[in-house]
């Protein structure tokens, strides 16, 4: 079986798009009841940092399961705490040429969002090559927050605001992945995109009815105490996975040795209020082992419209139990 790290080879993108086809690319299936304990950090140059922890197993040489908990902590110049706890748990079983993963996610913002996430995903491994397509729903709870603005309608109205309002936004993603597995060599993209519905919200004030279902553009207006501290944090690369984005894609080659393996990736993304953009390159380094654990670092640089450039390193750490 093909010894890739998927899970750090993706870290930073889709974030799941590699591990649908893990358990039977290269044709062969994967060891049963392996347990790992994983493990990885990364902190940039502004001092913002993530940090995750979990546990990854194969209940049978088919069906794979992982399930971990992160923190992340940006240095946001409007927020003393702009962190976010996230928690995740996935399920992948390969069927013949094809492996389904369904997937949760679970991730709170400060005090001003949380976000429930279920995703899946099927991909068709033929050969070395391989292709699939995610689909994502997400709902997003905001905190009750004070309104004391105007806001300009569709039809160009001004309406002044004042109010406190509780907000629900959902949102649908749909997305693309595909790659190759050479010979000692692999390459990989993977596209990811985002449909906002209006936010549904209520209000202490019974003349905002109007705003009840605001769209995207009206929505900014009045909510902006709550969407530019994230537009901010999903500029950054730490907070990437945990934040509301438009879009996303990343493509991702590298040479797998026995002993060691080298990659290289490079990832762009859109958050959904602002318009805010990120580019990242990464250059890491893999150390396998024959019982499977293995420790990866990376070096790279982020450049976002937020924060400018900025340095960052990461490590992480499979360990067999």
């Amino acid at each position: 079986m093909t010894t890739v790290n998927h899970a750090r080879v993706s870290r930073g993108g889709v974030g799941v798009a590699l591990a649908a086809h893990f358990l039977f690319l290269g044709g062969q299936p994967a060891s049963a009841d392996g347990l790992f304990l994983r493990g990885a950090a990364e902190i940039d140059g502004d001092g913002s940092y993530w940090v995750s922890g979990g546990l990854r197993g194969d209940a049978t040489t088919q069906t794979r399961w992982s399930a971990s908990v992160s923190r992340s902590q940006v240095q946001n110049d409007s927020s003393a705490d702009a962190g976010t706890t996230a928690a995740d748990a996935s399920l992948t079983h390969a069927w013949g040429p094809l492996a389904f993963q369904l997937g949760g996610r679970w991730w709170k913002y400060s005090d001003v969002v949380t976000a429930r996430v279920l995703r899946s995903e099927v991909t068709y491994g033929s050969g070395r090559g391989y292709f699939g397509a995610a689909g994502e729903f997400r709902r997003s709870e905001f905190e009750p927050f004070a309104i004391a603005t105007s806001v300009e309608l569709a039809n160009g109205t001004v309406v002044p605001v004042s109010a406190n309002a509780q907000c629900d936004l959902d949102d649908r993603g749909v997305g693309l992945h595909a790659g190759w597995l050479g010979q000692g060599w692999h390459v990989h993209g993977e596209f990811m995109s985002h449909d906002y519905d209006a936010a549904k919200c209520g209000f202490d004030s019974p003349q905002l009815e109007l705003l009840r279902n605001a769209r995207r553009e009206i929505f900014v207006q009045f909510a902006g105490r709550a969407t530019n501290d994230l537009s901010r944090s999903a500029a950054q690369r730490v907070a990437v996975e945990n934040s509301l984005l438009d879009h996303r894609w990343g493509i991702a080659a590298g040479i797998d040795g026995a002993r060691i393996g080298y990659r290289l990736r490079f990832d762009r993304s859109e958050e959904a209020f602002a318009g805010l953009t990120s580019h990242t390159l990464t250059f890491g380094v893999s150390i396998p082992r024959a019982s499977g654990s293995a420790v990866d670092l990376y070096v790279g640089v982020a450049d976002s419209d937020a924060v400018g450039s900025v340095a960052l390193v990461g490590v992480s750490i499979d360990l067999a139990l």
